[in-house]
């Protein structure tokens, strides 16, 4: 989910699922998307701006081999991020940079841990001292 949520953010394609309400409601995790959605739209542009700028005042052959040489390039950045390898290293790289950053975010993913599936979720409430749930086991409540 929150591949999903970090991809539709960043390109801009419509940061709309039912998930992106617990994103949006930590502050943390608000900079974070609020940082992807700049740099998505500064990615983009930038892109867009580049490949025209690639392709104008070119002879017909220039830009054919600069097409061969786009194409080659969207491929391999297609296979270099697809690369499970790749994922884990990036998966370590951004978990280090989290706790160095934000350590107060607790980076868990709990409904992947435990198997939980939709309609399901995992609160932390404190009890208190004088509460009728205080001091009893899970059978007991």
């Amino acid at each position: 989910m929150a591949s999903f949520q970090a991809q539709s953010a960043y390109s801009g394609t419509g940061f709309t699922t039912s998930e992106s309400e617990y994103v949006v409601s930590h502050p943390v995790r608000r900079k974070i998307i609020r940082l992807l959605i700049f740099l998505g739209s500064a990615g983009i542009t930038s892109a867009i701006a580049t490949l025209v700028l690639k392709f104008v005042g070119k002879s017909r052959g220039e830009a054919l081999n600069s097409l061969v040489i786009l194409v080659f390039s969207l491929v391999f950045l297609y296979v270099f991020f697809t690369s499970k390898r790749v994922e884990r290293w990036m998966r370590r790289v951004i978990k280090r940079f989290l706790k160095k950053r934000f350590p107060e975010l607790k980076v868990y993913d709990y409904n992947q841990l435990l198997g939980l599936s939709r309609g399901y979720s995992i609160s932390r409430i404190q009890v208190k001292r004088n509460s009728w749930l205080a001091n009893k086991t899970f059978r007991e409540l």
